[in-house]
């Protein structure tokens, strides 16, 4: 089977190589360098929801049109925010590539670092405000590559670990902080979750803290390498094990 894949999908498909859910021998991956993709809800706003006919690319801009207006939206105004900070545009792995590589971009995690600077009352008081969105429709979990248990904790009865009731935001905050947890070592920064939220919560805060953690703690990043153990499966004589004390 073939597929295309752009870098963000191919670190999704390396990840599940490594995890037994998809077999190499069986696969043809033909990449594709990936600039980044707009975001249609952002271009909206842009121009006031008006009807778009007609949207233009001239490299670094997008000229929209519509029945009585014009206007330039600088692309990099309009992307999605992970497309922003992504460093793997070209695929890590593929049979075949598609166009001209595209040179890696330097880690930024400077959105994190502007979340771990707030005070703990402040930290706690943003992650309230973006879990009182939740509908907790599981759009997230369902769009994420890495999420395939054939039975979620939300969902199960005996023991129910969370309400049904998606007006707790304790247990918002409980789904999402588990999940954050379930993809320790394992999410491949994608934005596939923020990008299905149909309430526009920030989920990039909470995984992109994760996967800086993971790669500061254990030098290690998802889908990166087919040779490389996935972060949480190693062991050091020399770790100091810290987290114990």
């Amino acid at each position: 089977m073939a597929v295309i894949a752009k870098g963000c999908d191919v670190r999704a498909i390396v990840g599940l190589i490594k995890e037994g859910q998809i077999n190499k021998e069986n696969l043809y991956i033909i990449g594709v360098p990936c600039e980044g993709m707009v975001d249609r809800k952002q271009i909206c706003q842009a121009v006031g929801c008006k009807d778009i006919l007609e949207v233009r690319d001239t490299g670094e801009a997008l000229v929209v049109k519509g029945k009585d207006f014009e206007q330039t939206l600088a692309k990099a105004d309009v992307m999605f925010s992970s497309c922003k900070t992504c460093q793997y545009n070209t695929p890590v792995i593929f049979d075949e590539l598609l166009g001209e590589a595209i040179t890696a971009k330097e880690a930024d995690y400077s959105d994190v670092e502007a979340f771990e600077a707030l005070s703990a009352e402040e930290r706690a008081a943003y992650v309230a405000k973006e879990m009182s969105k939740c509908i907790r429709c599981y759009a997230c979990r369902q769009a994420c590559p890495m999420c395939y248990c054939s039975e979620c904790f939300v969902d199960c009865g005996a023991p129910a670990w969370i309400g049904k009731s998606a007006q707790s935001v304790d247990d918002n905050a409980l789904f999402q902080a588990v999940r954050v947890f379930h993809l320790a070592g394992r999410c491949v920064d994608c934005g596939a979750c923020e990008r299905a939220c149909p309430m526009g919560i920030k989920l990039s805060f909470l995984n992109r803290k994760m996967v800086k953690d993971v790669k500061e703690m254990f030098g290690a990043e998802a889908g990166i390498s087919l040779e490389e153990a996935p972060a949480l499966n190693t062991f050091k004589f020399e770790d100091k094990e810290d987290f114990l004390l």
